[in-house]
This record gives structure tokens, sequence and C-alpha cells, in this order.
């Protein structure tokens, strides 16, 4: 499986080496509206437990807040940039404890996978509100520095895996509007069919510089 294969993500400038300073293999599950990913999860979690790993996971922020009846507004530049900054700090501190707590527990190999990368908010936003997210995260590497790059973000990550919306290749699997997942839990999809194709492009570019970056298709005769 290819997360026993994953080794560290490369190294440049703007890495964190404290975030790399151990084992424990952290894997973004990312990709466009509707592509699986909490079901994968869900799956991910059963093999891997099963074959004698730890494994913890992060789960998808914008569904959180969306439970708590907060809802991204559009029109509103200010409500766009309060609600979109706070998925990217809780999310940044979901994954900080939870490394925290997996790094006291690793009486066996360790992985995290989290339920979309924070690099997926970049899609969602335009690029003036995304810069502004940027420069308003806080990094965790015992500086007090305020600002991060998207190197930053990315390099969170020891592996990438974008799972393909079922919009692109298996139209009939899509479903939108307020709906429920594969899990039955009720979700609001606003993307139609179109839409979701465009925003699963744009997550797969902007993780594209990342070496261990994993494409998963719905065409027929295509497999991983």
């Amino acid at each position: 499986m290819m997360f026993c294969t994953l080794g560290r993500a490369t190294s440049s400038p703007d890495m964190i080496q404290c975030w790399f300073s151990t084992s424990i293999t952290r894997i973004a599950l990312t990709g466009g509206p509707g592509s699986g990913k909490s079901s994968a999860l869900g799956f991910l979690r059963q093999e891997l437990s099963a074959s004698g790993h730890n494994v913890y996971s992060c789960p998808e922020v914008a569904t959180l807040l969306n439970q708590s009846g907060l809802f991204y507004e559009l029109g509103d530049k200010n409500k766009e940039f309060a609600f979109q900054l706070a998925v990217c700090r809780l999310q940044l501190a979901l994954e900080r404890n939870i490394q925290a707590v997996a790094e006291s527990r690793r009486d066996k190999p360790t992985i995290v996978i989290t339920d979309r990368g924070i690099l997926d908010n970049k899609g969602y936003m335009d690029s003036s509100t995304w810069q502004k997210v940027l420069d308003n995260l806080d990094r965790d590497d015992g500086s007090g520095t305020k600002g991060v790059s998207e190197d930053y973000l990315r390099n969170r990550y020891h592996g990438v895996v974008h799972l393909v919306t079922a919009a692109n290749g298996a139209l009939d699997h899509y479903k939108y509007g307020a709906t429920t997942d594969d899990s039955g839990n009720a979700v609001v999809r606003p993307e139609t069919p179109e839409q979701a194709i465009s925003l699963d492009e744009t997550t797969w570019r902007s993780w594209q510089p990342h070496p261990r970056h994993y494409r998963i298709p719905n065409n027929k005769g295509e497999t991983y």
C-alpha cells in the first residue's frame, strides 16, 4: 500500500523541521467535491489498522463548521475572509494537536490522514483573500512569526492522494445541493457538476509541486 512507502517530503527553505522530526507519516486526502474522501478515509482507517498501524484522522473542517450552523457566505468579502481564516486556523490546530497526541502513542507505525489538506481551501476564494489568509496564519516553528507560504502548508504532508470528483467520470454518483454523503450524514454541496470539475482541477494544481502527489481517477479501467 502506498502509505507504507512514503518517505519525507523534499526540503525547502520553508520546511518546518520540527514537523518532520518524527517517523509519523502524514497524508492529505484531497480532491474535488463529491470525490468520496470521507468514505475512503473510513476504508483506509479500517485496512491500515488491521495491518498493524496506529491510524488517526483529521475531519473535514468546513463540514464541522457547517454542522455548527456556520456557512460560507458569498458576496461579502469580510464574511468570506472570516470563514476561510477560521477553516484554516482550525485545521492547523487540529493537525497540530493530533500530531502531539500521536507522538505519545508510537507503539506501532503511525499514520495521520487529513480529510482535505489545508491547500484545498485555496480554490474556494479569490487570490487576494487567499493571500490575506496566509498572512494571518501562525507558524509552528517556535518563532512566533505570523504569516505562512504555500510551501509551508504543502510541506506539512509526506504525501497527497487526490481523489477525482465523481462529476468527472462517474456523474451518476455525484450528488449536490442539500444531500447526504456516502455515510448518510447530511451535507450541503452547492457545486454543480461543472463547478465540481473546475474545483477538482484547481485543487490538483495547488498540490502539483508536491513530490508525492497521487491521482485516483474514476475512468473505467484506470486504477492506482
